[in-house]
């Protein structure tokens, strides 16, 4: 086995939505994949290889300090990844703000399961807005 660097990631999800999540737990999974999805999609960008992949564990948490319902994911990412043909490329840091903008993308559209549960308008403009790159809302 390699010895690798590695680094926890937390992602969290917007207070919004939070309330989805404590009535369709099923969602909960999904968060999982969304936070991995994220963490691959970032460093293969960062890498340009296309075949890349990042060591991942994380785990769903439901609960903040204060016990209150707070779904958010704790992953721990390998400092690279490996290419297709079993490679290991060094990814040594990350820029934040894309992780959060790439994570939000992948969660946002985790609604789209929620059975016979629409979201109200005013959730799907900001979320809209959210995913629109700055210039474009100008």
């Amino acid at each position: 086995m390699q010895d690798v660097g590695h680094a926890q990631w937390v992602f969290t999800v917007p207070k919004m939505l939070r309330v989805y999540f404590l009535h369709h737990r099923e969602l909960l999974g999904a968060l999982s994949l969304a936070a991995y999805q994220t963490v691959k999609e970032l460093m293969a960008a960062a890498v340009e290889e296309k075949g890349f992949r990042p060591g991942v564990v994380s785990v769903v948490q439901t609960f903040a300090d204060q016990a209150n319902f707070h779904p958010h994911v704790h992953a721990l990412v390998s400092r690279g990844g490996w290419t297709a043909s079993g490679g290991w490329i060094p990814v040594p840091s990350v820029d934040e703000g894309a992780a959060e903008k790439l994570f939000r993308r992948g969660a946002g559209p985790l609604h789209d399961a929620l059975p016979g549960e629409p979201l109200p308008a005013s959730l799907h403009a900001r979320l809209a807005r959210d995913r629109l790159p700055a210039q474009a809302r100008a």
